[in-house]
């Protein structure tokens, strides 16, 4: 299949730099799991009520405890679906920037493929921290201590046998794909969009430039400028980013919710 052909092409193209983003959120994962203290591990992330943006975040352990999830991650978190996003959706010799609009159709399986591989490599990178974290939590016997504020919190109970996900944490597990994935959606919606008003100045600037050559250039450039920026692709991803992004609000927004009655 053609798709299939595609995707593999994407991921093949430029392999060091993909093994490379795999590593480095296991690096930076084990880096901050040995800054932990002795006695408490959690991942906890931002209140998404306040800043609807899900991250790893360290939170105050009461009393002599620690932070054991440091800025640097907390930064890192932030930039990486950027990295992905721009490394997946933008990268290739073939652009919106030429002025070889006509061929825009044939760009229907590139697209979709870049933006599939986007998001399970987002969603993975997630996945490898949540489990490296969970395996040296596993590993060295951590006890989980609650906090008195009410956030999302996600907690690892390793003392109890048998009991390493809380419902909590298999939640938030949830709204950070679900952000994730509305994030890139945004970046893709974002990024037709200003696709789409850079072709139509350069379309616009050859029609002004044919129009004192010949009226048959200015025809050809309107039909152009006409089939390019009426294109299904364009439109077809927009109304689908759109879409998941408004799926995605309400997905977090009912199980933010949730959590919040929990901590009631």
């Amino acid at each position: 299949m053609k798709f299939i052909r595609e995707l593999k092409r994407c991921l093949k193209h430029g392999i060091l730099e993909r093994i490379l983003l795999f590593i480095l959120p296991v690096i930076i994962t084990i880096i901050s799991c040995l800054q932990v203290d002795n006695r408490s591990i959690c991942l906890s992330c931002t209140d998404i009520n306040k800043y609807l943006f899900f991250l790893y975040r360290g939170m105050p352990f009461p009393k002599d405890s620690i932070e054991i999830i440091p800025s640097g991650l907390w930064i890192f978190n932030c930039i990486y679906p950027i990295l992905i996003t721009a490394l997946y959706i933008n990268e290739s010799k073939d652009t919106f920037f030429k002025t070889e609009l006509l061929k825009l159709n044939d760009k229907k399986i590139w697209l979709f493929s870049r933006y599939i591989t986007s998001v399970l490599i987002t969603i993975l990178t997630i996945v490898i921290q949540f489990v490296a974290v969970c395996f040296y939590a596993f590993l060295n016997k951590k006890d989980i201590q609650r906090d008195n504020l009410k956030s999302l919190n996600t907690y690892i109970d390793t003392s109890k046998s048998g009991e390493v996900f809380s419902e909590n944490m298999l939640i938030n597990i949830l709204i950070m794909l679900i952000v994730m994935l509305a994030f890139i959606s945004l970046m893709i919606l974002l990024s037709f969009i200003i696709n789409i008003l850079l072709s139509s100045v350069i379309i616009i600037m050859l029609i002004v430039a044919t129009v004192y050559l010949n009226l048959e250039g200015y025809i050809g450039n309107l039909l152009m400028f006409k089939r390019a920026i009426s294109t299904n692709v364009v439109y077809a991803n927009i109304i689908l980013a759109l879409i998941i992004i408004a799926i995605s609000i309400a997905g977090i927004v009912v199980l933010s919710g949730k959590v919040d009655e929990d901590f009631k």
